[in-house]
């Protein structure tokens, strides 16, 4: 069995495997908790599991574990990568 982080959650990956409940877990991180979409990206991963969210993304296990680390920086088409895979894209407006 592999090791799972504190985040895991059974119940809650199966849900973020529906795009829909993704796209407002996501977006209720950032709204109504105050997270970037770094910290938000970092928090789906570490709930679903390495496995599962680098199978959603398309990537290596091992990279994924690199990507999402808070400490790392992430290039901007990675981010956007990543965003496509959850169902969400990045856009920039004046305030």
């Amino acid at each position: 069995m592999s090791n799972r982080s504190r985040e895991y959650s059974v119940d809650l990956a199966k849900k973020l495997k529906k795009k829909s409940y993704r796209q407002e877990f996501f977006l209720a991180l950032i709204e109504e908790e105050g997270l970037s979409v770094r910290e938000a990206i970092y928090v789906i991963a570490k709930t679903m599991g390495n496995q599962e969210f680098s199978h959603l993304i398309g990537m290596e296990p091992s990279n994924t574990t690199r990507i999402v680390n808070p400490l790392n920086d992430i290039r901007s088409t990675t981010l956007e990568h990543i965003l496509t895979a959850l169902g969400l894209e990045l856009s920039v407006k004046v305030a």
